[in-house]
């Protein structure tokens, strides 16, 4: 039901809600994205060419917890090693990665 779910995000940071699984991919799934009010005071996207020369790796995760300003025990670097990880596991039989 869309009411439980949508009550088990309230008390969630919605910060964090940028990371998802494949498993969040489902046809007709809703999932919200929230963007800060004040766009001018938000981070801009990178630039592709900037963006490919950021070393995201496992092995790398220090450095990048420091680049995007995130301690090393917030959700945002929980989340971030998480993806990580999981994009670095071999695709199952079938299976077609991007990250």
């Amino acid at each position: 039901s869309s009411s439980s779910s949508s009550s088990s995000h309230s008390h969630m940071d919605h910060s964090v809600l940028v990371f998802f699984t494949p498993n969040d991919l489902k046809v007709g799934k809703v999932m919200p994205i929230y963007f800060r009010s004040d766009s001018s005071t938000s981070p801009r996207f990178l630039p592709r060419d900037e963006a490919k020369l950021i070393p995201f790796s496992a092995s790398e995760l220090p450095f990048l917890l420091q680049l995007f300003g995130f301690s090393r025990d917030s959700p945002q670097a929980k989340a971030m090693e998480d993806t990580l990880r999981q994009c670095e596991l071999e695709p199952i039989e079938g299976e077609t990665k991007f990250c």
